[in-house]
């Protein structure tokens, strides 16, 4: 149990990249590192459970973190996922987690845009399939899901 809140502490501080020392546990950028005892009965060791450095957009124990970057295809016909989760209404967060959530992860941790589409592009709105070929439609540029 103490191996599992160590972990979730340490990627709570990837996700806040919080650089420093935290107690027993040790932040550098993108990776952390977080022990069960304290530094001083490991011979001022830092370790995670497993004993080494845990690269913060690595797997352990499933957790795993996933980039889509714009242009994020939706639907047949080469559309783009809207930045509306409907017509004007949950736009950004809401759509994010909804395409992360259809794509098989828990939530999302990351979202940029909106980016207006050109001439001949086409997005398609998560909850109702709907397709907007409008100049004021928007899109994602990236979003980033993970699957805890």
């Amino acid at each position: 149990m103490q191996k599992r809140r160590n972990y979730e502490l340490a990627m709570t501080l990837c996700d806040a990249h919080i650089p420093g020392i935290t107690g027993v546990v040790s932040v550098l950028p993108k990776v952390v590192s977080a022990d069960a005892w304290h530094s001083s009965e490991n011979n001022g060791d830092a370790r995670d459970f497993a004993g080494k450095w845990q690269n913060c957009d690595e797997r352990e124990d499933q957790v795993i973190n996933k980039r889509y970057q714009y242009p994020i295809q939706y639907g047949s016909y080469n559309t783009l996922l809207d930045w509306c989760y409907s017509w004007v209404n949950g736009c950004g967060a809401q759509a994010a987690q909804a395409f992360c959530v259809q794509e098989g992860y828990a939530r999302q941790i990351s979202f940029s845009g909106p980016r207006n589409i050109t001439a001949g592009q086409k997005t398609r709105i998560i909850s109702t399939r709907e397709v907007c070929d409008q100049p004021s439609c928007g899109t994602f540029t990236q979003i980033t899901c993970r699957n805890w």
